[in-house]
């Protein structure tokens, strides 16, 4: 693997690249996210900042392809107590909707 990093392609806010992989044939991609600690999660239903993070879970998220490699973003995000909501809710995020399996770029792209 490179020591180059392809975290500028990825410029999400709330989030930072922690790893990258190539496959050997060089036709798929894996971006490891995990949620950057200087931003509060918001709820993604009101926008209202979390006080406290319920738990930890993965999504994998397909984006935009590199060249000719299918990009998956393995994606850490939190599910936090919503006072507002007054329920338990997934962080929002600006590149992917709750729930999506897709980023809104490869979503655009098609």
């Amino acid at each position: 693997m490179s020591d180059i990093s392809i975290a500028r392609y990825f410029p999400y806010r709330g989030v930072r690249v922690t790893r990258q992989s190539v496959s050997e044939d060089g036709k798929m991609s894996w971006v490891v996210l995990e949620p950057d600690e200087r931003f509060t999660p918001t709820c993604w239903v009101c926008g209202e900042k979390a006080r406290r993070v319920h738990q930890y879970t993965h999504r994998r998220i397909r984006d935009l392809c590199l060249c000719e490699a299918e990009v998956y973003l393995n994606v850490q995000y939190r599910k936090i107590e919503c006072k507002k909501c007054n329920s338990i809710r997934v962080e929002h995020h600006d590149f992917v909707a709750p729930y999506a399996r897709v980023t809104h770029r490869l979503a655009r792209y098609v």
